[in-house]
């Protein structure tokens, strides 16, 4: 009798921990639910706390590493290649280093003119053209993530393609393009993207 008593003890025991088991599984497949549920209903703005993406291509400015080539008619001695440095600067003769960061090409040469009006040359004829553009990066979930070449007008689904397309995870209505080191947008495939932005395919979760 006593070891009829303790086999069902014994099963009743076990009983008691397969059931609480099973709770414990039940409870955690709905706690990852949940996780999974809120995530999904988070609208995208308040994940990554995004702004209204740029809908126009604005007027290149300048920045470091950029390199330009100043001509100026009859000087030949400031007439050639310049590179902006990390502090946002170039050095040019007769007239010594000057800001350049953030300032487009056509406010660049009314500056240089004016500096060199101020260093009398009476009629100072003055031209910039871009040289080489800073590039662009593609990362995340794309096949070949890295840094590329801009172009004019190039869209969304143009860098993707430099990128070799997306991997089978990626969110394809979650990439992000970072600008000017701070601001995030979300893009779709005809979004306009510039010199120097970050684009992030993000990665599904299910």
């Amino acid at each position: 009798m006593k070891k009829i008593t303790q086999s069902l003890q014994k099963k009743q025991t076990l009983t008691f921990f397969a059931s609480y088991q099973r709770l414990l599984i039940r409870a955690s497949i709905l706690s990852l639910f949940a996780i999974l549920v809120y995530g999904c209903a988070t609208p995208i703005t308040d994940k990554y706390n995004l702004v209204p993406p740029r809908s126009t291509y604005p007027a290149y400015t300048l920045k470091a590493n950029d390199q330009v080539r100043i001509s100026v008619y009859e000087n030949a001695e400031i007439s050639q290649e310049y590179t902006v440095a990390q502090e946002g600067t170039i050095s040019l003769p007769l007239i010594g280093r000057i800001p350049v960061a953030d300032l487009s090409l056509s406010l660049l040469e009314e500056s240089i003119t004016q500096k060199l009006r101020d260093n009398l040359i009476a009629d100072p004829k003055v031209s910039i053209e871009l040289v080489t553009l800073r590039h662009l990066c593609v990362l995340g979930e794309v096949r070949s993530p890295g840094c590329f070449p801009y172009q004019h007008g190039m869209t969304i689904s143009e860098a993707i393609a430099l990128a070799s397309g997306f991997t089978y995870r990626a969110e394809k209505n979650e990439i992000i393009i970072t600008w000017d080191n701070e601001n995030k947008s979300l893009a779709s495939s005809n979004t306009p993207v510039f010199s120097g932005d970050i684009i992030e395919v993000m990665e599904r979760h299910f």
